[in-house]
């Protein structure tokens, strides 16, 4: 059942946004290198959103092999109170597809609350459904206590973990770097929780780059390389590249992801939807 665990593999890696080696300094070394060759270029990025949309709703496939094995749909749900606090409502569902999904069914829901002011994460909930596999738990994060409070919502299992603040979810942490004004060259670090576990995510912002996507023309877009580390060990799985557009929206356009066991696979844009 190799696709099963591709699929599930490429989910869990773009949650965590980042699985390849390198360190920092040589980030930063190479940061210099591309921000000269975009000064020279007169390359720049669009100043980012100070507000996320209202409404959002992005449509994903999963390829491998040039198969269609999945679909991703990312939304903005508009703004709620969470905790006390102002927070975007994010919403994510990851389903196997097609003919796949007679070989092994999957459908999961991911919901994150991010605090509007602070642009923390303050609520994560998931819901998976995975073959015979099933996990439905919440994760509440209390920056006054330093404290995450976990809760299986099947079992009734609870865990309590330290947390520090400006923490990120695998799902907010995309909408999270969606608002950060950045420039070619630019480094990201923060702290990413996935499954109970705190990942440092940092990565390097890299020039311009045309792509192409099935439902759309060439489009310009930047690229990220993120890196992970967990434990302050480096996290080796593989390695990951995100596309996002350059213009002040930056909806993330396609992820490509190749790690040594399973080949390459990728997630792209589909659609956009008009939400009213």
């Amino acid at each position: 059942m190799r696709l099963k665990y591709i699929f599930l593999f490429l989910l869990a890696t773009v949650m965590i946004s980042g699985c390849a080696t390198t360190t920092r300094e040589r980030l930063i070394d190479r940061g210099e290198i591309i921000r000269q060759r975009a000064e020279a270029m007169d390359f720049s990025l669009a100043p980012p959103m100070n507000r996320l949309p209202e409404k959002e709703k992005l449509i994903y496939k999963v390829r491998y092999m040039g198969m269609t094995i999945g679909e991703i749909v990312a939304e903005i749900h508009g703004t709620t109170e969470m905790h006390g606090r102002p927070a975007y409502h994010f919403v994510l569902t990851a389903k196997t597809d097609g003919f796949f999904s007679k070989i092994f069914k999957a459908e999961s829901t991911y919901v994150s609350y991010m605090d509007m002011e602070h642009l923390h994460v303050l609520r994560h909930e998931e819901y998976r459904r995975e073959g015979s596999y099933r996990k439905d738990a919440v994760i509440d994060f209390d920056y006054e206590k330093g404290q995450a409070f976990f809760k299986n919502l099947l079992s009734g299992e609870t865990k309590t973990f330290p947390i520090k603040n400006g923490l990120q979810n695998g799902l907010s942490a995309v909408y999270y770097f969606r608002m950060l004004p950045l420039e070619a060259g630019d480094t990201i670090d923060y702290e990413v929780n996935v499954s109970e576990d705190t990942y440092n995510l940092f990565g390097l912002v890299m020039g311009r780059r045309v792509i192409s996507l099935p439902n759309f023309k060439r489009i310009e877009s930047f690229e990220l390389q993120p890196y992970a580390h967990l434990n302050g060990e480096r996290v080796q799985k593989g390695n990951l590249t995100g596309h996002f557009m350059i213009d002040e929206r930056r909806v993330p356009l396609r992820a490509d992801v190749r790690t040594p066991i399973f080949g390459s696979a990728s997630v792209f844009l589909h659609e956009i939807v008009e939400v009213n």
